[in-house]
């Protein structure tokens, strides 16, 4: 067993597929003048428009890396 070093880790974290979420449509509103302060006006239409984006763009990388995280450990 080793006594003590250096380790560096890498790590992808890759998208798979994005998926709609319920709460895009409680937090939704389709009335112009809302009342109800825990809703934004066509909120579940951005978010359906954005995911469709991304998708489109991970569709045309062959590996959709949306972060990579490096880690160095040292043992001594």
């Amino acid at each position: 067993m080793q006594s003590g070093g250096v380790y560096l880790f890498t790590v992808n974290a890759v998208a798979n597929k994005l998926q709609e979420q319920q709460w895009w449509e409680e937090w939704n509103s389709t009335q112009e003048n809302i009342t109800d302060g825990s809703k934004t006006y066509n909120l579940e239409r951005f978010l359906q428009q954005l995911r469709n984006l991304t998708s489109d763009l991970m569709r045309e990388k062959s590996q959709p890396i949306v972060g990579r995280f490096c880690y160095a450990i040292q043992r001594n």
